[in-house]
């Protein structure tokens, strides 16, 4: 998986963009973001097809605003450890 962000075109937080970049789809995909302030928000995407991408933001995560620095953790079916990765200010 590969997860990047950009800003919102509204201007509200950042927009992170997950791509499945494995050779099949992936199920029940969670995925936790928490702010270099603590606030914590969980999602669920139901599947990501291969090659597929998500965008998530404000809007589809009820108001919550992702902020650089957040942490995005990613778990999905038939994987025990989640990917973790940064939302560095380099983007």
């Amino acid at each position: 998986m590969e997860v990047q962000y950009r800003d919102s075109l509204v201007g509200i937080g950042k927009i992170v963009r997950i791509t499945n970049q494995h050779s099949e789809a992936l199920t029940e995909v969670l995925v936790r973001i928490e702010n270099p302030n603590g606030d914590v928000k969980n999602h669920t995407i139901a599947t990501l097809d291969r090659g597929g991408t998500i965008e998530l933001g404000w809007k589809k995560l009820d108001g919550f605003e992702v902020e650089v620095g957040a942490e995005v953790a990613l778990r999905c079916v038939g994987y025990a450890l989640p990917l973790i990765v940064e939302l560095s200010g380099e983007e």
